[in-house]
């Protein structure tokens, strides 16, 4: 595993170097956009010629496949009943069902890289819109050459790529949502707000575990309009989203699939690497004993207390994305059942809580969680796909990293300080 050492170590120092060199550079704005566009540019090629590459998570692409076959064949409104391991919400059968109507209409082969190329296109394409978000925000809030930088750095991200392009998953879609979610949060746009939101979580159950922003924004706002429009919105576009895929009106199946979805993976860590990997229990059963039932409460409890008071002892709105931070890290590290990807939306959430408050203590959490991410989702290929024996010292060196950079977070989502940087 000396080469994913190597690529995090460099990418780390480049991005290091690169900010240093960059205060010494003045560039206009038409010159930021030529720059961008060409990183974005290069940076979709990238993408494409890794996506084309043999390596790939099979087992993921596989039910990509069979999924978005499914609806094509069966309708959308049988899928779900046909009997076929399905444990994602409907929000990315509509990608999938797009997916295999270019491929029907293109007359690609079912196994060819062809159609891999177009299953992973979304996420890839959200990679880029990300970036773009990034200059955009960063260009307004900063400088036209701290845009391109964090723009770059995001968009040849070692986790980023190898999670889209070369393992063909969608923690980039949703996270595109989630992030969208928490800027109209901030912009005080409600209705966006909640529809982003609502995509979000329909698309991945671990959205949910971003809901406790939304909710201490809405309470911070003391009108109840603006509660009832939140959930009202959100409810209903998850429901209409539903709606095709449902046998009946009611959406009440949701429920029962998230239930199945959070419930499948009984165990202390399923490629995760944080505290129980740490232990040695990487797939080890959680079994039936209260104290192993109990641990996920307690943290979520636990952590959504730390921050709703850090939430609300500040008015900057870098508290949304540094409590987004916070959240899904903390769950990350110390909860159960946690995959290796569950940590890639803390990357950009990062790097948005660095662009609000410009406290360089979040760009050196974006960098941590961009080296543990990236060696977490490298292990788990070499380990399921290759079939490579994960050195022990891999696998605690970036579960050391990973609590490590999620202590850095709550030190830095609670002291004043980090609020008050660009005073």
């Amino acid at each position: 595993m000396t080469t994913q050492y190597v690529i995090a170590t460099l990418y780390a120092a480049l991005c290091i170097v690169s900010f240093a060199c960059a205060k010494n550079i003045n560039i206009t704005k038409k010159q930021s956009i030529y720059m961008v566009s060409a990183v974005l540019i290069a940076g979709a090629v990238l993408r494409r010629y890794f996506a084309q590459q043999p390596l790939t998570y099979h087992y993921d692409i596989y039910f990509f496949r069979e999924w978005g076959d499914a609806i094509v064949l069966l309708g959308s409104k049988n899928v779900y009943s046909s009997g076929m391991f399905l444990d994602y919400p409907p929000g990315y059968m509509y990608v999938l069902w797009l997916s295999t109507l270019v491929k029907n209409f293109v007359g690609l082969s079912h196994t060819g890289r062809g159609y891999t190329f177009v299953i992973k296109s979304p996420a890839m394409a959200a990679d880029i819109l990300s970036a773009i978000i990034i200059y955009y925000i960063a260009c307004k809030k900063l400088d036209e050459k701290t845009a391109v930088f964090l723009s770059r750095a995001y968009t040849f991200c070692p986790a980023i790529i190898y999670n889209s392009s070369i393992w063909g998953q969608i923690d980039s879609w949703y996270t595109l949502f989630i992030l969208l979610s928490i800027l109209f949060v901030t912009e005080n746009k409600v209705v966006l707000a909640s529809v982003s939101y609502a995509i979000a979580l329909i698309t991945k159950p671990q959205a949910l575990l971003f809901g406790p922003v939304l909710l201490f924004w809405v309470i911070s706002k003391k009108d109840i309009k603006v509660f009832l429009k939140a959930v009202v919105t959100g409810l209903g576009c998850i429901w209409l989203m539903a709606l095709p895929f449902s046998q009946t009106i009611s959406p009440f199946w949701l429920i029962d699939l998230y239930i199945n979805t959070f419930g499948g993976y009984k165990y202390f860590t399923v490629n995760g690497y944080n505290i129980y990997m740490l232990a040695g229990l990487n797939f080890a059963e959680l079994g039936d004993s209260v104290a192993a039932a109990m641990i996920n409460p307690a943290v979520i409890f636990i952590c959504f207390i730390f921050c709703a008071w850090s939430y609300f002892r500040f008015k900057n709105p870098a508290r949304n994305f540094s409590t987004a931070v916070v959240l899904i890290s903390v769950f990350f590290s110390f909860c159960t059942m946690m995959h290796e990807r569950y940590l890639h939306p803390a990357i950009i959430l990062a790097v948005m809580a660095y662009i609000y408050c410009k406290n360089k203590g979040w760009l050196a959490v974006a960098l941590g969680f961009s080296a543990a991410n990236y060696l977490n989702v490298a292990g788990s290929m070499h380990r399921n796909i290759l079939l490579v024996d994960i050195p022990v010292h891999y696998s605690n060196f970036t579960s050391i990293l990973t609590v490590a950079t999620t202590v850095l977070a709550l030190c830095l989502a609670c002291a004043p300080q980090t609020y008050n940087a660009d005073k």
